[in-house]
């Protein structure tokens, strides 16, 4: 069900014809999984072990699907998101945070050269 959103973001995203719009729709969807992510394993010890490792294991597929589209942009920033996106099979907290960050400022980026046109 959360595979919707992120095919249909990518979806639009090449719809408007710029490898640019694109980094840009791949960088607000990483942050907002890398966020989703650190926020679940925040809650891991209130939660159910099953449910925070299903959460865990959508959200490493969706951000494993996001990479692979990044790679394949072709835009200036579409490297980096993939990296941003690409995680280890159990990643802490604080590596989420800091990736969340990074997405942040590869998303502002962008903005401040679209704008600038």
């Amino acid at each position: 069900m959360r595979a919707f959103p992120l095919a249909l973001i990518l979806f639009l995203g090449a719809c408007g014809g710029s490898a640019e719009k694109t980094d840009l729709a791949n960088a607000g969807k990483a942050r907002s999984l890398l966020a989703e992510a650190s926020l679940n394993l925040e809650l891991a010890p209130r939660t159910a072990a099953t449910w925070t490792e299903q959460t865990r294991r959508e959200a490493g597929a969706q951000l494993a699907a996001l990479a692979a589209e990044a790679r394949s942009a072709g835009g200036a920033d579409s490297a980096t998101i993939a990296q941003v996106a690409t995680l280890p099979d159990h990643p802490d907290v604080a590596l989420l945070q800091a990736r969340t960050a990074e997405a942040r400022t590869i998303e502002a980026r962008i903005e401040a050269r679209l704008e600038s046109r």
